[in-house]
């Protein structure tokens, strides 16, 4: 089965997607499912469900603008306060039935930067994120062997264009969410899909500086 895990719907400030319109990207694209992760908001994800052919998947979730970075909150239904600490964001997850994922832990803006010293049982790295150098993704993928902890990939999509862009796969055909979150904790996922471009992460920056005076210096 193959899922992008970490997507942005118009209920980010920063994407331009309605979930509508994301849920058949997706299926154009040939996914068995999404995770839309908006910036601190579970809506996006609750919506798509209920638009959702039954046989598409749709993992609820939300991307936490912790204090030390953005963590993914899979399988949530439920805001998460945003400027918590990174390991209370992640056991506020798992407290609501959820699997907490560092989102591109190496990217300039907005990365969670973890070690050995911060390792949880059933915590993810993303190690594949599409708007992330191939050098990022390559330091996430060795973060996550040395604390041996499980691989996920994602678009990171702000545009429906992006979505599938990366993946994850999971080796079974259920269809139940609460199985595929366990595969993600127990580190059974594997990460598919294409590095940015130089040229398109300098688009990405850009897009990023002017949300940011948008927004008055606000961190999105």
């Amino acid at each position: 089965m193959k899922l992008d895990l970490h997507i942005h719907s118009t209920y980010s400030r920063d994407a331009n997607g309605t979930p509508k319109e994301l849920v058949k990207q997706a299926i154009a694209r040939g996914l068995d499912g999404i995770a839309i992760t908006d910036h601190n908001s579970v809506s996006g994800g609750l919506e798509a469900k209920k638009i959702a052919p039954p046989s598409f998947i749709i993992i609820p979730g939300t991307e936490i603008s912790t204090a030390e970075g953005h963590l993914l909150a899979l399988g949530v239904t439920s805001d998460i306060p945003r400027g918590l600490p990174l390991r209370d964001s992640i056991q506020a997850t798992e407290d609501l039935g959820g699997v907490a994922i560092v989102a591109h832990p190496y990217r300039l803006l907005s990365s969670a930067r973890i070690g050995a010293s911060d390792r949880v049982d059933g915590l993810g790295i993303e190690t594949l994120n599409a708007r992330c150098s191939a050098w990022a993704n390559r330091r996430a993928e060795l973060l996550a062997t040395a604390m041996d902890l499980g691989r996920t990939g994602g678009s990171d999509a702000h545009t429906v264009a992006e979505v599938g862009n990366a993946v994850t796969l999971f080796d079974r055909t259920s269809y139940d969410v609460d199985d595929l979150l366990v595969d993600i904790a127990l580190g059974k996922t594997k990460p598919s899909g294409q590095s940015a471009t130089y040229p398109t992460m300098a688009i990405h920056l850009w897009s990023k500086c002017i949300v940011w005076l948008q927004h008055k210096g606000k961190r999105v």
